[in-house]
């Protein structure tokens, strides 16, 4: 009964068509032939309205409950992807990222070094080198760019890195083939990044 009363929109309307039928039903004497007949087509016309209306609403419920999974999904897949640092050097700071979802992932890039010291977390922004962005990134092939300080200053990054000892983590961006922009800071849980 209430999976019925759901369908039907609930206690308002099914009192609504309750009482149409009875102000139909209390019209018969005034009514002629001819008019019930016209009534009928006008209930009909009503009837058919409801239906489309009915129609669209289930569709845009379903659109929404699909767009719902679709962004639920994009979430789970990102936790797949991982970013480490494997080497500091000369050349700047390496990094492997990892796809370890089922889903290819585009338009990577290394965007910061998040460095957790004594006075906080001091954020340096970097850059890959010049035209390197990784246009697709599948599952089972790992990529190992290396990044550079926007400051150019890679001496005091490093120091920086060095008396965080090891308490530092790399933020990357990347899109879902869904053209969602995601970031990701270390083995922080993911956040889609604002258009």
């Amino acid at each position: 009964m209430r999976k019925l009363l759901d369908q039907l929109g609930g206690w308002p309307r099914v009192l609504m068509m309750t009482s149409i039928v009875v102000i139909a039903m209390s019209l018969q004497p005034i009514l002629g032939t001819n008019g019930w007949a016209g009534l009928g087509q006008w209930a009909g016309g009503l009837g058919a309205f409801f239906a489309a209306w009915a129609a669209l609403d289930i569709a845009k419920q379903e659109a929404r409950r699909e767009s719902d999974r679709e962004a639920a999904r994009g979430y789970v897949q990102a936790h797949y992807v991982k970013v480490s640092q494997t080497e500091v050097g000369a050349r700047g700071i390496h990094l492997r990222i990892e796809n370890q979802g089922d889903q290819p992932i585009i338009d990577v890039g290394a965007v910061a070094v998040h460095i957790h010291g004594e006075a906080g977390e001091v954020v340096v922004p970097c850059s890959l080198p010049a035209g390197r962005r990784d246009v697709l990134l599948r599952e089972d092939l790992p990529w190992d760019p290396w990044i550079w300080p926007d400051n150019n200053d890679l001496d005091g990054t490093i120091e920086q890195m060095t008396l965080a000892n090891g308490r530092t983590e790399i933020e990357i961006t990347f899109d879902d083939l869904n053209r969602t922009r995601w970031r990701r800071i270390g083995s922080r849980p993911p956040e889609v990044v604002a258009a």
